[in-house]
């Protein structure tokens, strides 16, 4: 009988690895296709330039020191979330590259909060909470 349970135990961890990474990736394509719409909509601009003739090359760093800022509440957040080595820091670097997006640095959140899970199913007190 101790081999049933422990071919039970193994399928269930199976199933709940390939459950977290199936999830895992369904957000993080959602999230592309997301802003993918908010960026291919034209009445979501955010940034407007002033229209100005260059002069030399320096023009350029003037426009961008003179552009208008539309400050609107209106504005998505979005936060991407990924498991390490799964790409997330390519596409923050694709986003970055656009004008119109700004991203922030890198944070570890969920490695973290997955360290503590870790540390809390060790704990028998800690994982009864």
């Amino acid at each position: 009988m101790p081999w049933l349970l422990l071919r039970r135990r193994f399928i269930f961890n199976m199933y709940q690895r390939i459950i977290h990474r199936s999830f895992t990736y369904l957000i993080i394509i959602i999230v592309i296709i997301l802003l993918g719409f908010h960026l291919l909509s034209s009445d979501n601009i955010s940034i407007q330039q002033q229209q100005k003739p260059c002069i030399s090359k320096l023009s350029g760093v003037n426009e961008l020191q003179q552009s208008t800022y539309n400050l609107s509440s209106l504005k998505p957040i979005i936060f991407i979330g990924g498991m390490p080595r799964s790409g997330t820091t390519l596409m923050r670097a694709i986003l970055d590259s656009h004008p119109l997006v700004r991203c922030g640095e890198e944070t570890r959140v969920i490695p973290r909060i997955l360290s503590m899970r870790t540390l809390w199913k060790k704990s028998s007190i800690e994982w009864n909470r």
